[in-house]
């Protein structure tokens, strides 16, 4: 069977996903946040140090090498006791040629794995996703309840 170089990947982000990363967050920031101008890229190198040191996971969708989507997530102390922790979703984003399609379950089904495995190991007493307002998701098909609504002004 000939290659057809077609190669889907789900993988963990390392440091040298960087600047594709920054693309993405880019992307994002200015479709969730437009009446801000500035990306704060130099935030964004912060989060991906946090994440390549092992506070958190960066998880990419690549095809041909091209960054599809992603879903990032930082391990936080709970606010009502901070001796436990929570592994919170801060970005979880499809670039708008991939919508509608497979890549968002593919990001979820493995946030979920790595969920399981970072609460099965102790690192975290729960995990969470969330949505915006535009994309509504139904996240019970994952197995998540859905705890909360955000409001903000």
């Amino acid at each position: 069977m000939a290659h057809t170089g077609k190669h889907n990947m789900i993988r963990l982000a390392n440091k040298w996903d960087t600047p594709k990363l920054k693309e993405l967050f880019t992307d994002y920031y200015q479709e969730q946040f437009p009446q801000y101008t500035d990306v704060p890229y130099a935030n964004i190198e912060k989060i991906m140090t946090m994440i390549v040191s092992g506070a958190g996971v960066a998880i990419l969708d690549e095809h041909n090498g091209q960054l599809r989507g992603a879903i990032i997530a930082i391990a936080c102390p709970n606010v009502w006791d901070p001796t436990r922790f929570v592994l919170t979703e801060i970005l979880f984003y499809v670039k708008n040629e991939f919508r509608g399609g497979m890549t968002g379950g593919r990001l979820i089904k493995k946030y979920t794995e790595l969920g399981d495995e970072w609460k099965d190991s102790g690192r975290v007493v729960h995990y969470t996703i969330s949505h915006t307002s535009k994309y509504k998701i139904d996240y019970a098909r994952w197995g998540y309840t859905e705890a909360e609504t955000t409001w903000f002004q």
